[in-house]
């Protein structure tokens, strides 16, 4: 975990910003429920030995804990925590987690692109695959109601699941 300092807090003497804890009497620390699930057990006045990483080594601190402001009866450490995240293929994750998050956004606008242009309008890719199925199948007096009838279909699906984000921006 690593996060800010609250000021007149247990943490403020011990504590410095960007410290990731890693361990907390001997347990091992990964994610911010494991952090939460610990401090849950805990109770004010209680002394914890933090095994922290500052500036990419190991330390250990000792704490002792203040009782929680909002929650009577439980131990109170004085950071405002936040997911530590490392890169698994190497690097600075200040600089792989944008790229990482850049191809994901460009993946998923890809994907959402292709699929609109399945769609069964005429215009569309979808639409002209719906007239050669059709043509190449149904006789012409068949295939029109068809046609007509799974466009109608297409738009209404398109007209219901636009409706509640065009109400948004209405207001």
């Amino acid at each position: 975990m690593k996060g800010g300092i609250i000021p007149g807090s247990p943490a403020e003497k011990v504590l410095q910003k960007g410290d990731v804890i890693i361990g907390i009497n001997g347990q091992e620390i990964k994610t911010m429920e494991d952090f939460m699930e610990f401090m849950d057990k805990t109770k004010p006045g209680e002394t914890l030995e933090l095994e922290v990483l500052r500036d990419g080594e190991k330390t250990s601190v000792k704490l002792t804990l203040a009782e929680h402001p909002d929650r009577p009866g439980k131990g109170f450490v004085g950071i405002q925590p936040a997911q530590h995240v490392e890169s698994k293929v190497g690097g600075s994750a200040k600089v792989v987690l944008p790229i990482f998050f850049a191809l994901y956004w460009i993946y998923l606008l890809n994907v959402g692109i292709g699929l609109m242009n399945l769609f069964p309008l005429v215009p569309l890719d979808g639409g002209r695959m719906l007239d050669d199925v059709l043509k190449e199948y149904l006789p012409e007096k068949i295939a029109r109601p068809v046609r007509y009838t799974t466009i109608g279909v297409g738009l209404l699906l398109l007209a219901l699941n636009l409706w509640p984000a065009l109400m948004n921006l209405a207001g």
